[in-house]
């Protein structure tokens, strides 16, 4: 399988540039994207696929800054890395509808077909996690609960959906949420913005409302 690696990597995009001068338009938006972009590759790289498939999932919601062909072969390869390969093969599904070159598209095809001629495309049993408003259960990649319509945040350090907003606080600068937990586990400056955090002066757990009402106007 090591051709079909090369393959995803280089449908991937990660040797160009991406979305050119869009994103400065697009203020936080823009740095979210490329902040999770980043994110997800780390997260590969760094031996953790399954992390790594949940934050590249994200970046569905930022097609308006990054190509849609980069998302959704970063999405395939991490899923394929985590042997999610139900996952894989919607983004290969996406993949195949999006307007490719000729070249790309059959390459697209040639990579699917060694994939799924081996594996099956579904995903191992995954522990849910509770929408924190009805209950129901949701994937923590989830950006939305299917039952209820709210809308789930993303922690900024490790792309993950907050579904447990007692245990998060947030940038004073950008606004942007985290777990606290993934964040005592690496440097104490935000994520995305870099500024300090002060995390010991401020994470009580509980979220004042400026800091939801902010994350609700930048999501």
């Amino acid at each position: 399988m090591g051709l079909v690696v090369r393959i995803l990597f280089a449908f991937s995009g990660q040797d160009k540039a991406t979305g050119g001068d869009r994103w400065l338009d697009l203020s936080w938006k823009g740095a979210e994207a490329y902040h999770f972009l980043l994110l997800a590759q780390h997260q590969l790289y760094t031996g953790y696929p399954a992390d790594a498939m949940c934050t590249a999932l994200r970046l569905r919601h930022y097609e308006s800054v990054l190509p849609a062909e980069e998302i959704y072969a970063l999405i395939a390869l991490t899923a394929f890395y985590a042997k999610f390969f139900g996952q894989c093969s919607k983004a290969f599904i996406k993949l195949r509808s999006l307007p490719l070159a000729q070249h790309r598209a059959l390459g697209i095809n040639t990579v699917a077909i060694a994939i799924f001629s081996r594996y099956t495309p579904n995903d191992p049993a995954t522990r849910r996690s509770s929408c924190h408003t009805c209950g129901a259960a949701v994937f923590e990649w989830d950006a939305r609960c299917g039952d209820c319509g709210t809308h789930f945040s993303t922690c900024i350090a490790s792309g993950r959906s907050i579904l447990d907003p007692s245990q998060t606080t947030s940038c004073r600068v950008c606004k942007h949420l985290f777990y606290q937990l993934d964040q005592q586990s690496s440097k104490r400056n935000c994520p995305l913005c870099h500024s300090p955090l002060h995390i010991g002066a401020h994470c009580g757990g509980v979220l004042d409302n400026d800091h939801v009402k902010a994350m609700r106007q930048t999501n």
